[in-house]
């Protein structure tokens, strides 16, 4: 008898195994299937069984953390993170979960070892590269203030954007579903997301709402953009058909856009695929660039941001990764591109105040000169994203779940307080003597070792602007030829927003540098020698050719009186053997300097004669 119990105890034990393992594999692939809510029912009842492993921790957390249960993130990671499996990304989720819970001192503890066994990745060199992160995006003043909408439901509404005739606006929603038939995805149990729009008047109060015809289906829709003209609009929309790998893919679709706000005549985007996402779309004020998402393969890791050209006739140009200027090793995503040709994105792999970020980048000619944090209260500690403005820049809306909301994902209203600037924002004017503005002035501003930091030329009103980096010294010089130079200092320390400098440029003083080149044997004018000046304080470099007199002039009308110069002077001729020399000079006066009375100018033949 006893024998017969032993066994039906180790049979139950069997079945209890072999339960227990069915249930984590059909977890597991709920997980792989991104249905979130499902894998944490599953997992969850597995807890404290010999299958609660590290590995079931980590995908547990990470459910936890893609349908926004932060604290239960925290918990499942804290419980896991300091096993020998923990890995260098099991870190970063970490960190990155303790900063939406508010813990930042936490967090950054986890990002220093994550960047420590992650030497290399971008993520990780930002990290380190502003390890004061905190402080520099919240000591940047307010760039908008923000507002919820009446758009907000208690479930998810996000992705607002104003159509070019800014008669409507169009958002996405999923509290607003059909009484008869709720689709629901299998994520976090939600309902679909469809595409809304509600009409505004000229002083953007919203009016009336009804859902988009000739776009909602039973999958989600997503974030859309509209051509320049507003004739057509690009849009988001979740595949029907699987990959190889059993995920849904994002797919962008095209419509046209009727005169009551609905999309018809629907065709796919020809660089759709159903082994990777393309998404979230904007477009040029120009219409002739598109920006994308996709986690195609090649890029940085994660979802990137691409760029390619609108070429006409549903055909378009290479789809070109914006390079780590732009992408990281997270998701980078809702790219929206301004009138000003600025890109607002946002990102989870930046050094930010919480989840995702609001990030805006400037360009110079097609390069990246600048990514700056939005700050408060633009970005919270949750995750804030979907940035758009109206075409005059005055307002827009971003999308957040932050705490304080209606629902899952709210859409708040913004309204902008001050140019979007990171540093001081540092105008002035060029003028004469007679305080004349003076046009086509360089006017340059320098760091304290005299490296040029950027310049520009003044507007025929002779107004110059410039950016200058906060907790730093600069100088502005404006020079022009005929006017002496003018210079003057400043220092950022302080962080006002906005400094003006205005620079004085007094007429030439006609100070000049002459010198006459010789024969060292016969004392004759050496006509045609080359004469080359490098200016070593200015990093200037001329050539010159002497007269059939052997001399030559070279103006420094840029100098003021009692400035220092610093010359290397090179002087050859066929049948000479050449020569450098040094000239230093305190210009003390007005007037020509005579080099050769200071320095020997004389060349020597190769050959006597």
């Amino acid at each position: 008898m006893r024998v017969f119990v032993i066994v039906i105890a180790v049979l139950g034990s069997v079945f209890t195994s072999l339960a227990q393992q069915n249930k984590l594999n059909k977890a597991d692939m709920y997980f792989n299937e991104m249905a979130f809510a499902q894998a944490i029912d599953l997992y969850t009842d597995l807890e404290g069984t010999s299958l609660d492993t590290p590995e079931m921790r980590r995908k547990l957390g990470e459910s936890y953390y893609k349908i926004g249960r932060y604290q239960k993130a925290v918990e499942t990671y804290s419980s896991m993170i300091e096993s020998e499996a923990a890995t260098a990304e099991d870190y970063y989720r970490y960190a990155m979960v303790l900063k939406m819970m508010g813990d930042y001192e936490l967090s950054d503890f986890w990002m220093k070892k994550y960047s420590e066994q992650s030497s290399g990745e971008i993520r990780a060199e930002l990290f380190l590269d502003k390890l004061n992160y905190k402080e520099i995006i919240e000591g940047v003043d307010p760039f908008f203030s923000i507002q919820p909408t009446r758009l907000n439901s208690p479930n998810a509404e996000f992705g607002a954007v104003i159509n070019p005739k800014e008669n409507r606006v169009y958002f996405l929603s999923s509290g607003r579903e059909s009484q008869l038939i709720k689709h629901k995805t299998a994520r976090d149990e939600s309902l679909f997301l469809d595409l809304y729009k509600i009409n505004t008047n000229a002083e953007r109060e919203l009016g009336y709402l009804s859902k988009v015809k000739g776009v909602n289906t039973k999958l989600h829709e997503g974030p859309l953009t509209f051509t320049p003209d507003g004739s057509q609009v690009y849009f988001t929309r979740s595949s029907e058909i699987k990959g190889n790998d059993g995920l849904q893919r994002l797919k962008i679709f095209i419509s046209d856009v009727d005169e009551n706000g609905d999309f018809y005549n629907e065709r796919e985007f020809p660089y759709n695929s159903n082994d990777y996402s393309v998404g979230h779309p904007s477009i040029s004020k120009d219409g002739k660039t598109l920006y994308l998402v996709s986690d195609k393969p090649g890029g940085f890791g994660g979802a990137d941001i691409y760029k390619m050209e609108i070429l006409g006739n549903n055909e378009y140009g290479e789809m070109i990764n914006l390079g780590e200027d732009i992408n990281t090793e997270g998701q980078e995503l809702f790219p929206f591109i301004d009138t000003e040709n600025r890109l607002y994105f946002s990102s989870d792999g930046r050094p930010g105040l919480g989840g995702l970020d609001v990030y805006v980048a400037f360009f110079r000619g097609s390069a990246v000169s600048k990514v700056g944090n939005l700050g408060k209260p633009i970005n919270s500690q949750f995750d804030d994203f979907a940035f758009t403005l109206t075409q005059d820049l005055s307002s827009g809306f971003v999308s957040s779940n932050r705490e304080g909301g209606k629902g899952k994902d709210d859409i708040y209203q913004i309204s902008l307080l001050r140019p979007i600037v990171f540093g001081v924002y540092v105008k002035g004017k060029c003028v004469d003597e007679n305080n004349v503005p003076i046009n086509h002035a360089l006017v340059e501003l320098r760091n304290e070792t005299n490296r040029l930091i950027e310049s520009t030329f003044t507007n025929e009103n002779g107004e110059y602007s410039f950016v200058a980096d906060f907790n730093d010294n600069f100088k502005i010089r404006g020079t022009k030829q005929f006017y002496q130079r003018a210079i003057d200092s400043l220092n950022t320390f302080d962080h006002r927003n906005i400094v003006e400098i205005d620079l004085v440029l007094k007429k030439d003083t006609e100070m000049s540098i002459y010198g006459v080149v010789t024969d060292s044997i016969t004392g004759e004018a050496l006509e045609d020698v080359e004469v080359r000046i490098l200016d070593e304080l200015e990093g200037t470099e001329l050539f010159f050719t002497t007269s059939s007199n052997g001399d030559f002039t070279y103006l420094v009308n840029k100098f003021l009186l009692n400035d220092i110069g610093r010359y290397k002077i090179a002087l050859s001729k066929v049948g000479y053997h050449s020569k450098t020399l040094q000239y230093d000079v305190e210009f003390e006066e007005v007037g020509q300097y005579n080099i050769h009375s200071d320095v020997d100018l004389t060349l020597s033949p190769m050959h006597r004669r």
